[in-house]
C-alpha cells in the first residue's frame, strides 16, 4: 500500500522568502496505490495535513486510483478523514477518480 502520492512544485514567494510552499497549477492529486485492506495500517495524517495546509493557489483535491488494488472498509474510512482535512484546509474535492463503491460509502458517512 502506497497511500499518498502528492505531486506539486515547491516554490518560495517574495512575501515569505524563508518559507517554501507547494503549488499545483490546477489541482492537487492524491494517488492511491496497492491494497487498502484492514490488514494494513492507515497512513499518518500529520504529514498530509501539513501538505494540504501548505498549498497556495487553486485548492482542488482530486484522486488517482489507477494503481489501486483490493480494498475494503479501510479505504472509505481513510477517504472520510482526508475529506475532513481537505475541508479544514479550504479545498474543493473531486471524487471522480475513485471507485464508485468507495464514493457511495463515503457519501453515506
Amino acid at each position: 500500500m502506497t497511500p499518498l502520492v502528492l505531486t506539486g512544485t515547491v516554490v518560495t514567494f517574495d512575501d515569505e522568502p524563508a518559507t517554501s510552499r507547494i503549488v499545483w497549477l490546477f489541482s492537487l492529486v492524491l494517488g492511491l496505490r496497492g491494497d487498502w485492506v484492514m490488514a494494513h495500517r492507515l497512513p499518518d495524517f500529520a504529514r498530509t495535513r501539513a501538505q494540504l495546509g501548505a498549498v497556495r493557489g487553486p485548492k482542488v483535491l482530486r484522486f488517482d486510483a489507477a494503481g489501486l488494488g483490493r480494498w475494503d472498509t479501510m479505504l472509505p474510512s481513510f477517504l472520510v478523514r482526508i475529506l475532513r482535512l481537505a475541508e479544514e484546509a479550504g479545498f474543493d474535492v473531486d471524487l471522480a477518480g475513485l471507485p464508485d463503491g468507495a464514493v457511495r460509502l463515503v457519501r453515506l458517512a
